[in-house]
């Protein structure tokens, strides 16, 4: 947390003789690249966490299938893939942490259509009743625009375009938007509530089934009272509708969730 509260600060750390063993971060920007299964990441949240700050410095990015890796192949990396590793690393060459750019950086300017784009972002921002998540988009947005704008034209760039703004923002709205649905679908406040996201996850993917084929199911592990429980709970939050229906020998109840 340090690092995260020190991006506009020198941080410097050793305190060794030899100076070969002591560093300087200008301005550190720490970045942490991490990939776990949905279910493993939310269950160790809580809703104190999509407010205290925590959940609004994360990018998540869900997958909705693992794809297939197929074989592997040897191939020459793209010429214009090449032209702009080396233009980065030419802009590198002995600036160390940006040593040169510090600590007058490079000012980069938003066209005028960019800049009134972000104001129109920032005053939709300030109208929302709970602006938690949304705490950092606006920096967000921006910070997402000068990357996408510096993998378009690389070390030379000088100004962001609207383009560029309207991807940022694009991108931050998904990015909040998808991490508030995934804590509607998984982060509880007791395990009953827990219990019911579970099987609501479920049976959004079942669509319908009867009570005896879910009791035959993974929810087997719950005792019948409480399978019980946890689908009246459904019911009347009107999530889950249950029929009676003709069986051959005797009723036959179904279940089926209900879309939206």
């Amino acid at each position: 947390m340090k690092l995260y509260h020190s991006s506009a600060e020198t941080i410097q750390g050793g305190g060794y003789a030899d100076p070969k063993r002591n560093f300087e971060l200008i301005q550190p920007h720490l970045v942490l690249l991490g990939s776990t299964v949905i279910e493993n990441f939310a269950a160790g949240l809580t809703r104190d966490q999509l407010t205290d700050g925590f959940m609004s410095r994360f990018s998540v990015f869900p997958s909705s299938a693992t794809p297939d890796p197929g074989d592997p192949r040897i191939t020459d990396v793209p010429a214009g893939v090449l032209d702009e590793i080396c233009a980065w690393r030419d802009f590198f060459e002995g600036r160390r942490n940006l040593a040169k750019e510090n600590p007058v950086p490079r000012v980069l300017h938003y066209t005028e259509p960019a800049w009134e784009e972000l104001k129109a972002f920032r005053l939709f921002l300030n109208k929302l009743p709970d602006r938690d998540m949304w705490i950092r988009a606006y920096i967000q947005a921006k910070k997402s625009a000068i990357l996408y704008q510096a993998s378009k034209i690389g070390p030379g760039l000088t100004e962001i375009p609207l383009i560029a703004v309207e991807w940022g923002i694009a991108l931050v709205t998904y990015q909040v938007k998808k991490t508030l649905y995934l804590a509607d679908q998984f982060i509880a406040d007791s395990q009953f509530e827990a219990d019911q996201l579970e099987l609501g996850r479920w049976m959004q993917g079942k669509k319908k089934i009867t009570l005896v084929k879910l009791a035959q199911s993974k929810f087997r592990k719950w005792k019948s009272p409480h399978r019980q429980e946890v689908i009246e709970a459904l019911v009347h939050q009107r999530k889950l509708s249950m029929k009676v229906c003709k069986g051959i020998t005797k009723p036959t109840t179904i279940l089926s969730w209900r879309d939206g």
